[in-house]
């Protein structure tokens, strides 16, 4: 909750909810070196380093990633993955 606090803030940033901890762990796209699912250090970490790499902002990765993963939105990486699409 503080994390999407402090985005309505004005903070660039992204909130480790479960579509990104579940889509940055290293048992789907995330770094090798991070838990099956990622922790939300693990989190922050993997988007300040695509950040910095794509020069986009943090908020903007989040919700790219949370819009993939989310039902009823992308609906690629839910808990059921559908790589197929």
């Amino acid at each position: 909750m503080a994390s999407e606090y402090l985005r309505w803030m004005g903070v660039d940033g992204a909130k480790p909810d479960r579509h990104l901890c579940r889509f940055l762990g290293s048992a789907r796209m995330g770094a090798a070196n991070v838990s099956a699912e990622a922790t939300p250090d693990e989190v922050f970490a993997q988007i300040d380093e695509l950040a910095e790499e794509t020069e986009l902002y943090k908020i903007e990765i989040d919700n790219i990633i949370w819009s993939f993963c989310a039902g009823r939105y992308g609906e690629v990486c839910t808990a059921t993955p559908h790589c197929e699409k």
